[in-house]
């Protein structure tokens, strides 16, 4: 069967597609950023527990009890124990307000955005489901026309597709209500006479483009994608200023908390977690 198509709307399709491949990608790492924070400065702070009552020197002995424990822990470890609870604590409570900034700065903008564009995809798929209709009864229509000899049954068959697949005459007569030019419609001039639709033209108009409520869709589509295209850009921009600024700003408060206690031996940033844990068991091979 071949298909009715419409290559502006199908260029503005394949845009709109890509639109809602981004703002989920994008708001997927978003989240997933929000998440792995949180839970890392939650757990680091729950870790600061748990390495100070495991360094305390009371650990194990009866309540009131005095007697030190054979092996003492040294007090420079304690004291790094103590500060990285103290850190971990404060880095957190000052971080969590900035991650509900986030929330509510980039997450909400993207969930509204992703709502609207699911509204949109549900246009486009009725508006394809009509396309559909269209294409059906407009084959149907040019086969009982094709026939050298119809019967009364064919010529009403005919007469009845007819009226699904042929223009709309209201649609080919009426003029739309001028309107305001729009942001996106840089061409657009205060005051001058709006453009002549396809409709209007009376020469290359298709039955798809002017008639039944399968080319009102279409129409309503290729008229307002490019302002949801003009609106996205000026609401994207700024959610990837904030969300940039905003992971700026928590790397750089916890590099800030965590610059004094490196100083202390104890905690090396210049490593991560298994190049640490690898040096120090060389260090404590021979003792162990």
């Amino acid at each position: 069967m071949v298909q009715t198509k419409d290559a502006e709307f199908i260029e503005l399709n394949k845009k709109f597609t890509t639109c809602e491949k981004v703002t989920a990608s994008l708001l997927t790492e978003v989240c997933k950023y929000r998440d792995n924070i949180t839970t890392m400065l939650n757990s680091q702070a729950e870790f600061g527990i748990i390495l100070a009552e495991i360094y305390d020197p009371s650990l194990g002995m009866p309540p009131g009890e005095v007697t030190p424990r054979r092996t003492q822990t040294a007090p420079e470890s304690m004291q790094a124990v103590n500060d990285f609870q103290a850190v971990m604590r404060e880095t957190r409570d000052i971080l969590l307000p900035e991650i509900d900034k986030l929330e509510f700065q980039v997450v909400q903008p993207l969930t509204d955005m992703q709502t609207n564009m699911k509204l949109i995809r549900k246009t486009i798929t009725k508006r394809d489901h009509k396309l559909i209709d269209y294409d059906r009864y407009r084959i149907s229509l040019q086969k009982l026309r094709d026939k050298k000899e119809k019967t009364l049954s064919d010529e009403r068959q005919i007469y009845k597709a007819g009226g699904s697949a042929s223009p709309d005459p209201s649609a080919l007569s009426a003029s739309p209500a001028p309107s305001s030019p729009k942001p996106w419609q840089a061409s657009a001039v205060p005051g001058a006479a709006p453009a002549a639709k396809p409709w209007q033209t009376g020469a290359g108009v298709k039955p798809w483009q002017t008639g039944g409520a399968g080319a009102g869709l279409n129409s309503l589509l290729k008229e307002e994608l490019p302002g949801f295209f003009y609106y996205k850009t000026h609401l994207m921009e700024p959610i990837f200023h904030i969300f940039y600024y905003l992971q700026l700003r928590i790397y750089r408060i916890m590099l800030d908390r965590m610059g004094p206690i490196s100083g202390s031996g104890y905690f090396d940033l210049s490593m991560d977690v298994q190049q640490g844990y690898e040096a120090r068991k060389q260090d404590t091979l021979a003792t162990v």
